[in-house]
């Protein structure tokens, strides 16, 4: 992956979170970053970290019912319940949701579709939100369905009613 000197990148550590840095310069191999937290950001990874270090040893179980994975194609199209389209970025996914970053953040319970996988908003994350989808997903299903074209999603509210005669 490559990032030049001055570009916005979000970090995903499975340890730590999602993270916002500023690239600070580029090496050979990579590239180095400036973490972009405020004081009460910064105080909750050193949290994580002290918790980390403390428990190095420990074999402590992730108690999620779904694993999250990193998608090999994470830029996808948000659809919205109005049809309005964004391009987004997916931070992980697992069968049950995903991690988004886009331009806009769509509040709680808002309806949208990440390509052609339906759900909800459930949160806000530092770096954009979490959705729940509608149903739980095959995990041969995930990596198609990131990328489906966005035409392919049925409505996102409830169906309108059928024309009067068409019953």
């Amino acid at each position: 992956m490559s990032a030049h000197e001055g570009e916005i990148v979000v970090i995903h550590f499975h340890d730590f979170g999602i993270l916002r840095a500023r690239v600070a310069r580029e090496l050979p191999t990579g590239f180095v970053v400036d973490l972009d937290l405020d004081d009460d950001g910064r105080e909750k990874l050193a949290s994580k970290i002290r918790w980390k270090r403390s428990n190095m040893h420990a074999h402590l179980v992730d108690k999620r019912e779904f694993p999250r994975l990193m998608p090999r194609h994470p830029r996808s199209v948000m659809t919205m319940g109005d049809g309005s389209r964004h391009c987004c970025f997916v931070i992980d996914i697992s069968q049950s949701g995903a991690a988004v970053s886009a331009s806009i953040l769509p509040g709680k319970g808002t309806p949208l579709a990440i390509g052609a996988l339906i759900g909800r908003v459930v949160r806000r994350l530092n770096v954009g939100f979490a959705m729940q989808f509608t149903v739980v997903h095959e995990l041969s299903d995930l990596e198609r369905m990131l990328v489906e074209p966005p035409g392919s999603v049925d409505a996102l509210t409830e169906p309108a009613e059928p024309p009067a005669g068409q019953n």
